[in-house]
């Protein structure tokens, strides 16, 4: 997983006259959760996550890329072990300047996770996910519009969407699917779609506001809206220490037709800088 992760940090950072700001670290925290099926549960989370901001400014053209990143582990009074959250999201952008508010804007979306998942409640153990199996894979073209200081707000009418998803998880039957091995299908889709991207420094950076948040809509019905929300609210208490208030929110039409929500209080050690190159 680490293999991976500086991998792709070594691509985004080659270039040159570029800004880089990443943040990253280790939190515990107290967790409560609700899934997809209403279960209730409550345990301790121990989690490492990182996020990283690629701007490259040219004379016509600007360059923004955006990773993150996040592996936890969740631990139940019991003494059991579980992984709790695994993903790679990772939004390359380039749009051109114009002396107008909203500006031309390609993107490509990439969504996986790290980690494989087995199913342990049968005598043989099986594998059921891992990485590039699901798969995300979204291109688009639109317009974006810069927010706040760092921040920005892209809407595409034209979005072109490529799922792997494993067959334990596909419960809508798509018409574009294609069969693969193992029972994964393979389906497409086109869409509209809308991104937010707010890193905001408050009170002398003390404050921190992020949100990398996603909205894409197949057909104006519930099986084909996907919605990913993911904010935080972190306060600097001395130096790398914070607490944060991280939320997140999901739906997808393949997984379930309920929203999963879950809030954590952590606390633990961050780290960021920003540099040019």
């Amino acid at each position: 997983m680490l293999n991976r992760i500086f991998l792709l940090l070594l691509l985004m950072t080659t270039a040159t006259h570029a800004q880089i700001t990443y943040k990253g670290g280790v939190s515990a925290a107290y967790n409560m959760q609700k899934n997809w099926n209403d279960n209730q549960a409550s345990f301790i989370t121990i989690q490492t996550g990182w996020l990283l901001d690629y701007h490259k400014d040219k004379e016509q053209s600007q360059a923004f890329h955006h990773l993150n990143t996040e592996v936890s582990y969740i631990y139940y009074p019991d003494s059991i072990w579980k992984t709790n959250t695994d993903y790679l999201k990772l939004n390359l952008q380039w749009n051109k300047k114009k002396n107008n508010k909203w500006e031309s804007n390609t993107s490509v979306y990439f969504a996986t996770r790290y980690l494989n998942k087995y199913n342990n409640f049968s005598s043989n153990k099986t594998w059921q996910e891992g990485f590039l199996n699901p798969m995300d894979l979204a291109f688009s073209y639109g317009w974006k519009r810069n927010i706040f200081k760092k921040s920005s707000l892209s809407i595409s009418f034209s979005t072109l969407r490529f799922l792997v998803t494993p067959s334990n998880k596909a419960i809508a039957k798509n018409e574009t699917s294609i069969r693969l091995k193992n029972n994964t299908s393979l389906s497409g889709q086109y869409g509209f779609q809308v991104q937010s991207f707010i890193n905001e420094n408050f009170y002398n950076d003390k404050v921190l506001w992020i949100n990398d948040s996603r909205l894409y809509i197949n057909q104006i019905s519930e099986r084909g809206i996907a919605l990913d929300i993911h904010n935080i609210l972190a306060i600097k208490i001395y130096k790398c220490f914070e607490v944060r208030i991280d939320t997140k929110a999901q739906y997808d039409y393949l997984v379930s037709t309920k929203i999963r929500f879950k809030q954590e209080a952590l606390l633990g050690f961050y780290y960021s800088n920003s540099n040019f190159k």
